[in-house]
């Protein structure tokens, strides 16, 4: 004979809903068999243990489906089956036997509701999350298109900037080396007759380097006490530096 249930499925799965609800507020995740075991003994059933709750299969099946667990869930719905309502009676003659078959039947439809609810949870949010990479997908199509129009103008920018180097760059070549050279020239007596230059003749003398100029390659910095004309001089001095670096292909 059986062993008595110490307590029925429904009163069980009662319990656990209201521990889930009061204790746990609603937050699947902190179910735990131990905790909910001491709660059914707390509340009416004393002595009841974790391992006979453990060994509940309606029990578990419940505790699974409130925690989230979609495969369980899903399993719970996929294994329904139609009740055959002759060998139901058939296999229930007496009252105590047809309360238990309707209890357990009405836990197994109480699993498979809670499961469904389970799922439509989880879809909820799976739609959710889908809607939001669906959006954060929009924008980042939106900034990669503007990325490309910047790319397309400063490339073209780019194209421009090196087109107008060149030119000066040869500008530079065909029409600055060769003045300064004839003003240089003409310094000399070299160049004899009129020649037509944009050269600034008292600049180009007061930069210009030559045998007596004197350099300064200390490394010490400019003396706070020095006039204006010594700070005028020096820098003259540097810039001859670089006129004479742009000329030494002439020499």
């Amino acid at each position: 004979m059986a062993r008595k249930k110490q307590i029925e499925d429904d009163v069980l799965l009662d319990l656990i809903k209201k521990y889930y609800n009061d204790v746990c507020h609603g937050n699947g995740s902190l179910l735990r068999f131990p905790q909910i075991a001491q709660y059914v003994s707390d509340n009416g059933f004393t002595g009841y243990s974790v391992t006979t709750l453990r060994r509940n299969t309606a029990a578990r099946s419940y505790i699974s489906s409130l925690k989230g667990n979609i495969e369980k869930a899903s399993v719970n719905i996929t294994t329904y089956t139609t009740l055959d309502v002759d060998a139901f009676i058939d296999n229930n003659q007496s009252r105590d036997a047809m309360r238990r078959s309707l209890t357990e039947l009405d836990t197994h439809y109480r699993n498979i509701s809670e499961s469904a609810i389970t799922i439509k949870q989880e879809n909820r949010r799976l739609v959710e999350e889908h809607d939001k990479m669906s959006s954060e997908l929009d924008k980042i199509k939106k900034d990669n298109v503007e990325l490309r129009q910047k790319y397309v103008e400063q490339k073209t920018e780019l194209t421009e900037l090196r087109k107008k180097n060149k030119y000066m760059k040869k500008f530079i070549e065909d029409n600055v080396y060769p003045e300064m050279a004839n003003e240089l020239l003409k310094e000399d007596g070299e160049l004899k007759g009129t020649v037509s230059t944009h050269i600034d003749a008292e600049k180009a003398e007061a930069r210009a380097i030559r045998p007596d100029t004197d350099i300064d390659t200390s490394d010490d910095s400019t003396d706070t006490s020095q006039t204006e004309d010594e700070t005028a001089n020096d820098s003259s001095g540097i810039e001859s530096n670089v006129v004479k670096g742009l000329f030494d292909k002439f020499e």
